[in-house]
């Protein structure tokens, strides 16, 4: 069994799984909506990448809660994480 990593070591892992999930999608087909105005959008690699996330953090901390701004809500734990898996949604869609 794995050694429990520290929360930083976590984090910066979490990290480059979204950011990999959502460099997969780069090109795609990305499904962009509206979320409240024209300029809050969502796209699928914005799912992958809070998917992406969520997995990895209920796979190492099970007991943790997690909080995504896509949707995602696992857990009541007294650690919680806040998971915006896709920041700059618009900067990424022109890119």
């Amino acid at each position: 069994m794995r050694p429990m990593a520290s929360d930083r070591d976590l984090a910066e892992r979490a990290v480059r799984a979204g950011a990999a999930a959502a460099q997969r999608m780069a090109g795609g087909e990305l499904d962009v909506r509206r979320k409240t105005t024209a300029a809050d959008l969502v796209s699928a690699a914005d799912h992958a990448s809070e998917e992406a996330i969520v997995a990895l953090l209920r796979a190492e901390r099970p007991d943790d809660a997690i909080v995504g701004e896509e949707g995602a809500s696992v857990g009541a734990g007294s650690r919680r994480w806040l998971v915006d898996g896709l920041d700059g949604t618009v900067n990424f869609l022109r890119a």
